[in-house]
């Protein structure tokens, strides 16, 4: 897939997340990309397009449906 320069406004805010968070200067715009595929993926309930994890969303996301899971057979035992 290919890139294009593009020019957005940004808030204080998410240029700071940015800052913060991209490896490096040069790779911000890689950076931003990522997050906003994978913040499509995360809203549409799919798992990321490179195979990788979801991140934290999704690892509570896998624990609370085991905890769950481990709730249904406590109550089916006392029951």
């Amino acid at each position: 897939m290919g890139s294009q320069k593009i020019h957005f406004t940004l808030s204080d805010e998410a240029l700071a997340i940015i800052a913060r968070r991209a490896p490096s200067p040069n790779k911000r715009g890689a950076w931003i990309s990522k997050a906003v595929c994978d913040y499509d993926h995360i809203l549409a309930g799919v798992a990321s397009e490179d195979g990788a994890d979801g991140g934290l969303l999704e690892e509570v996301v896998n624990r609370l449906a085991r905890i769950e899971k481990q709730m249904v057979a406590l109550l089916a035992k006392g029951g």
